[in-house]
């Protein structure tokens, strides 16, 4: 297998396929599309094809583009229906489609064609309320899910169950312990997930509980790809959400035994028009990507119950350190407009 890996990188303003080195340094840059894009699905395990969701809910399947190296042609279109609103990430597995539908509150279940089998709407709401954005599929028809939160409480990850293929259970709900987060990844070893309004990539040593690393970029984090020697994660410039289609993109490489940083990808290259955007999804097209889903539901499930129970006491105690780290981190950011300029960039 090469040394050079592939990503497909969704971002505020674009659809990007990347080619970096053994080094990690960048080597070529595609626009597939442009426009607002955020979920990308494999359905494949070699990462010939992949599904990528731009503006509108429209899914579109890519494949390679035989005429031109390191490109991908889109192969196909579809338009999801009004159920479906402000599409954060997506996963295939077991021949399912799991859609983090955001903007309904809701977890959405298809088939691969993108035939709608289920729902779940959180706390029986359709707005946007706990901000469901990641699905991480822990296999024998179990789901993971992480809500956001919006501020209001630390963020959670919601377990559920599929029976057959139209129904469905909530088995846990429990916090993390930081609020505003993305992504979600566990194994045997070790929870990842993106504490975004903090800036912050954490690791928790599931055998523990304890918290691993804490490790700090300057922006907002957000986007996962987990390989076999090293993880990736996007990190964009901390402005305004009206300011993110030009705010600039990095990927930071992380290195899975370490935990060190072993690289940073600036994803801002000379040929596109304007900055890249803010970071919302990455997946690695030429590796192993175990950043979608897993195969041990069992014991995934049992280590992610116990990480995230607490009793009334302890969720008390959660919440009030949560807000105050959100706090501290307003702060900064108020500082740094005043300080740098409106659009939180050094003047």
């Amino acid at each position: 297998m090469s040394e050079n890996h592939r990503f497909v990188v969704a971002t505020h303003s674009f659809l990007l396929a990347i080619e970096t080195d053994a080094q990690w340094r960048l080597q070529n840059l595609h626009v597939l599309a442009r426009g607002h894009h955020y979920g990308i699905a494999l359905p494949a395990a070699n990462g010939d094809r992949f599904i990528a969701k731009g503006r509108g809910e429209l899914l579109t399947l890519y494949q390679p583009d035989g005429a031109r190296g390191g490109g991908y042609l889109a192969a196909g279109e579809r338009l999801l229906g009004e159920e479906f609103g402000e599409i954060h990430q997506i996963a295939q597995h077991e021949g399912l489609l799991f859609f983090a539908n955001t903007g309904r509150n809701s977890l959405v279940w298809a088939d691969a064609d993108g035939a709608v089998l289920g729902r779940y709407h959180f706390g029986g709401k359709e707005e946007d309320i706990d901000h469901i954005n990641s699905v991480f599929p822990l296999g024998s028809g179990r789901v993971a899910c992480l809500l956001h939160g919006r501020g209001r409480r630390p963020s959670q990850i919601a377990i559920l169950q599929l029976h057959g293929r139209t129904q469905i259970e909530l088995l846990h709900r429990g916090f993390l312990r930081h609020m505003g987060c993305h992504n979600l990844f566990v194994d045997r070893q070790r929870l990842v997930y993106n504490a975004s309004e903090v800036g912050k990539v954490v690791t928790v040593d599931v055998r523990s509980g304890r918290i691993e690393r804490e490790l700090r970029f300057p922006g907002h984090t957000k986007g996962l790809s987990m390989l076999d020697r090293a993880f990736i994660v996007g990190y964009s410039d901390r402005v305004e959400r009206a300011l993110r289609t030009h705010s600039r993109g990095h990927l930071a490489v992380i290195d899975r035994r370490t935990l060190e940083t072993k690289a940073r990808i600036v994803l801002n290259h000379p040929a596109l028009p304007q900055p890249a955007g803010n970071v919302n999804e990455i997946r690695c097209l030429s590796h192993a990507e175990y950043g979608q889903h897993t195969t041990d539901a069992e014991a995934l499930t049992a280590a992610l119950r116990r990480l995230t129970s607490y009793s009334a006491a302890g969720r008390l105690q959660l919440l009030t350190r949560a807000q105050a780290t959100r706090s501290v981190a307003i702060a900064k950011s108020f500082w740094r407009k005043r300080v740098w300029g409106k659009d939180g960039r050094e003047s």
